[in-house]
């Protein structure tokens, strides 16, 4: 049902002109896969940031600091990081050394602060500090690699006006400021 609502939303919004792809050259292209992170006010979409994902990864190990540790408990593994590393939920992070099982590719579950969450399996539970570095090509909300589209509404809730972040389609806002453009 969800989908089908998105479908219906973003063909009036299309429809209306109100709503357009990001750069053609790079997130319509068959041979570019772009993240498309949603932001909303209660219910009520305003504004949808979109980058190309495959840009240099970024890294983070325990030896540069930069990664805390990586604990594991019942098939769910959180990463601690220093600082906020800037992913998302959906976003993918590579984790290499560690027990066996821990080097892979991973979908993040979840993000709250400094920590991200993964599902794990076959790795035993454990806080694992050594030896232990992150990446990730997934594009990151504090940098300025994202074209933001924001949305107005009218007070019967429906969408009046749509303008670009930085009054531009170019991929040089950042995502986690979309509420400041």
């Amino acid at each position: 049902m969800k989908r089908i609502l998105w479908v219906a939303l973003l063909s009036v919004l299309w429809s209306a002109g109100l709503w357009s792809q990001a750069s053609p050259a790079q997130c319509t292209s068959d041979s570019v896969v772009c993240a498309y992170l949603y932001q909303y006010s209660g219910s009520s979409l305003t504004a949808v940031c979109s980058a190309p994902v495959g840009q240099t990864p970024a890294t983070w190990s325990v030896a540069a600091s930069t990664l805390t540790s990586v604990a594991v408990a019942a098939n769910v593994g959180t990463a601690t990081f220093a600082s906020a590393p800037g992913l998302w939920q959906g976003a993918q992070l590579t984790l290499t050394g560690g027990p066996t099982g821990l080097a892979a590719s991973y979908a993040i579950t979840g993000v709250s602060g400094t920590t991200v969450t993964i599902a794990t399996s076959g790795v035993s539970n454990g806080t694992y500090t050594t030896g232990i570095a992150a990446s990730s090509t997934s594009p990151l909300t504090g940098a300025a690699q994202w074209n933001i589209q924001l949305y107005a509404y009218n007070g019967s809730g429906q969408v009046v006006a749509s303008h670009w972040a930085g009054g531009n389609r170019n991929f040089t806002s950042v995502c986690a400021n979309w509420a400041s453009y």
